[in-house]
């Protein structure tokens, strides 16, 4: 297989599912050139392997989809690192409590 064939085979990939499961998690799907408008509209939601063979997106939807995937994972993560600090404060501060509670009671 040469390297031009290896490309186009990666190109070929099933987008879309991976559109819907883009979609399916909160983000955009990515637009996809190879067929008209018209012609998308006028097919069914489910694809032939020919027809996903024939679809693709533009680069530059890709980029723009690949960069609010990581910029929601990444608002996630400091999301998850919030609530964990938050968690091992609470603790702190329950620990403390109860800490002072025992010494009132003797």
């Amino acid at each position: 297989m040469t390297h031009d064939q290896s490309a186009d085979k990666q190109e070929e990939g099933d987008w879309p599912a991976l559109n819907q499961r883009l979609r399916d998690n909160g983000f955009a799907g990515l637009p996809l050139h190879g067929q008209s408008q018209s012609a998308a509209a006028q097919q069914p939601r489910r694809h032939s392997h020919n027809q996903q063979q024939h679809q693709a997106p533009k680069l530059d939807a890709v980029h723009a989809a690949l960069d609010s995937v990581l910029t929601q994972y990444d608002r996630r993560a400091r999301l998850v690192q919030e609530l964990l600090a938050a968690t091992a404060l609470a603790r702190e501060r329950e620990s403390r409590e109860d800490a002072v509670l025992s010494r009132l009671r003797k």
